[in-house]
């Protein structure tokens, strides 16, 4: 359910070096006997604020075309390329939105309007689209199932997609 095999407990030395045993409620919470409870989504956040300086003095010391890249280096370039490769998709799908919009008015004053709005039809299209990116790269990942490559196949897929699809969207948005 959560990922433990041991029915959601991790036993054994807690934070501070205490043998502690904690158990994820149903609500995503962890509590430790006599400790306060914390939040997954809570310790996730100071987990991040912690790394963020680590990460901001390691990034910029790793040239992502260098041909020796050590795994923990290649998977942090996968993950940067896919994270820009979403970002520029995030910008370019919500100018496709704004051509949709446009459309649309143009089509409804002229009483053409159809069951469907392109820009519903451009929403369902792109949810449609997620999934399928999804599973085909899961799909590509179960090859490396055992290794330590399979998260970084999956997210060069990732990146890969949301790059094709990204181009799809520009061409759709200069086709309106």
């Amino acid at each position: 359910r959560d990922g433990c095999a041991d029915g959601g407990q991790i036993g054994g030395a807690g934070l501070w070096g205490r043998a502690d045993t904690h158990r994820a409620d149903d609500a995503g919470q962890f509590a430790t006997s006599g400790e306060t409870e914390i939040g997954v989504k809570t310790l996730t956040a100071i987990l991040l604020v912690l790394a963020a300086p680590v990460a901001a003095q390691i990034a910029p010391q790793i040239d992502c075309m260098a041909s020796d890249l050590t795994a923990p280096e290649y998977r942090f370039c996968a993950s940067q390329a896919y994270e820009e490769a979403d970002a520029e998709l995030n910008q370019v799908y919500r100018l496709a939105i704004a051509r949709a919009q446009v459309f649309d008015q143009e089509v409804a004053v002229l009483d053409q309007s159809g069951p469907i709005t392109l820009e519903e039809a451009l929403r369902q299209s792109q949810r449609d689209w997620i999934a399928f990116r999804n599973s085909a790269c899961e799909a590509e990942a179960v090859i490396f199932r055992d290794g330590t490559d399979a998260p970084v196949v999956g997210t060069i897929c990732l990146a890969r997609r949301t790059i094709e699809r990204t181009e799809e969207l520009r061409t759709f948005a200069s086709d309106l």
